[in-house]
């Protein structure tokens, strides 16, 4: 190990989706699956308090339990939404159901990558 490799190995760094370019710039608070909400959480398709969180390409259609796929909403959102991928076509959404395209799955989800 070099020398500035140990350094760095101390330097706390904000997981990945804190840093993600792609949600910075479309302005998407990013959640992960298990851990809270933020109380400041707005939905992610209309300005009211975000309580649930909604899987961009839903679980139904082998979507993933990763932030890149999940946003924060309110309960009225993501139940109108169901299982529609259509709720929103920012970059951040964008991303997630081209990753989806790609074959990015779950592991264990029954659901063949392409």
């Amino acid at each position: 190990m070099r020398k500035h490799d140990r350094v760095n190995a101390f330097i706390p760094r904000a997981p990945a989706r804190d840093r993600d370019p792609v949600a910075i710039a479309s302005g998407v608070v990013t959640v992960a699956f298990g851990k809270p909400i933020a109380a400041a959480a707005r939905c992610h398709y209309c300005p009211r308090p975000a309580t649930t969180r909604d899987h961009i390409v839903a679980k139904t259609r082998g979507g993933a339990d990763s932030w890149w796929n999940l946003v924060p909403a309110c309960a009225d959102c993501n139940s109108k939404k169901g299982s529609d991928g259509s709720g929103c076509w920012c970059a951040f959404c964008e991303r997630a159901r081209f990753l989806y395209d790609r074959g990015h799955r779950p592991s264990g989800s029954g659901v063949a990558g392409r």
